[in-house]
């Protein structure tokens, strides 16, 4: 009777071992699914780190054309204020070059009026 009783208990401990195993199988594949699961959210998370870091460095360079596009609006801007302000100066002597071609017509008027004089 002692040794059935240890045969029981024998039986009982390999069933136990028996569903302990699949208990850590089940546990272990729980697991690796959930393993999966964060490999994919980092690769996700990745993923959309390199995409920030690539907008970024698109951004980056899209500025500097800007920047630079700016510094060369300022200088083409000091060259045309420069031009504008040459016009404005040839401008101003513009009644002062009327008064004298309408003088100069008068007098050629006036010489073209008088009768010739006869030669002696």
């Amino acid at each position: 009777r002692t040794i059935m009783m240890l045969y029981v208990l024998l039986a009982f401990v390999f069933l136990s071992c028996i569903i302990l195993s699949a208990l850590v199988l089940v546990r272990n594949s729980e697991m690796s699914k959930d393993v999966w699961t964060l490999k994919e959210e980092l690769s996700n998370v990745s993923n959309t780190v390199w995409n920030i870091w690539e907008l970024q460095r698109q951004q980056k360079s899209i500025w500097e054309a800007v920047q630079r596009d700016i510094r060369e609006v300022k200088k083409n801007l000091g060259t045309a204020m420069s031009n504008i302000q040459s016009g404005n100066d040839r401008l101003r002597t513009v009644p002062a070059d009327i008064t004298q071609i309408k003088k100069t017509l008068e007098a050629l008027e006036k010489k073209a009026q008088t009768p010739p004089q006869p030669s002696k």
